[in-house]
């Protein structure tokens, strides 16, 4: 990754700083073969050119996606995977606690994967 933050030097630093931190959140682990150096570099590359014009959120979602710079065919299944295990995580940090208060009020606190948390969101606001 420092060869590609180098060859960019004069880019947005900014969008250097977001691309580095989406490349060190990303796991090879998800990989039934790892990438090759050349491959890894093509995707660190990839991302810093996405940087430019990307927010931090984007930059992840597209990192689910880098695959596709040196195996288009598999991007879908490497992104359904990561997307799973993404959202096995978060249902099992998921918590939900309330208290009557006893003044018609109830007080809690929830954590929940986001989709859910759409949904109740989306509901909440009627």
């Amino acid at each position: 990754m420092c060869e590609a933050l180098h060859r960019s030097s004069s880019r947005d630093p900014d969008a250097l700083a977001r691309a580095a931190a989406v490349l060190d959140s990303m796991s090879l682990s998800t990989y039934d073969e790892l990438p090759v150096n050349e491959q890894i570099a093509a995707c660190e590359t990839q991302l810093l050119d996405d940087a430019q014009t990307m927010t931090l959120k984007g930059l992840s979602r597209r990192a689910d996606r880098i695959t596709d710079t040196f195996a288009p065919d598999d991007v879908d299944a490497h992104e359904d995977a990561i997307l799973e295990n993404r959202e096995t995580a978060a249902r099992r940090a998921s918590y939900f606690w309330m208290a009557d208060r006893k003044d018609g009020t109830f007080k809690g606190e929830l954590v929940i994967p986001e989709a859910q948390a759409a949904m109740l969101n989306s509901c909440s606001r009627r």
